[in-house]
């Protein structure tokens, strides 16, 4: 078979794979550009075809999961919020159930174990969507 056969394979896969999340495409390019090499060989079609299994086959096996446990990490994604942890702020408004507090000046609601009042002053426990959960700094 000719080499621009598996050319062309390797870049439409790679083309794939740009369009398409998973690293599947990606290795069949691979397999491909094993293809293509070895058939400036002028080695017989039905070998060519192996090669790409071969290859394409073993790395879907064996690198797929060790290159996806470094792209795609599990668990929460972090984001510029998750640097509001330890910070401190003060409450500025208590309104029914709602508390607002001024961290990093910026007014946040904010939640609470204990009791808030205005001009309490709360350090970040953690962050809930858009709210900040607080632990009140005890006055000495």
């Amino acid at each position: 078979m000719d080499w621009y056969f598996w050319l062309v394979s390797a870049i439409t896969f790679a083309a794939f794979e740009i369009v398409t999340p998973g690293l599947f495409f990606f290795f069949l390019a691979v397999g491909s550009v094993a293809a293509f090499l070895i058939s400036l060989f002028g080695v017989p079609v039905w070998l060519e075809f192996l090669i790409f299994a071969v290859v394409a086959v073993s790395s879907i096996y064996l690198l797929r999961p060790i290159i996806k446990k470094y792209m795609y990490k599990a668990g929460t994604i972090s984001s510029n919020v998750d640097e509001l942890i330890g910070k401190t702020g003060t409450v500025t408004e208590v309104v029914q159930d709602k508390v607002l507090a001024k961290i990093s000046g910026e007014v946040w609601t904010v939640i609470s174990e204990n009791t808030l009042t205005t001009g309490d002053k709360v350090t970040v426990k953690q962050v809930q969507s858009n709210t900040l959960i607080v632990d009140k700094i005890k006055s000495s």
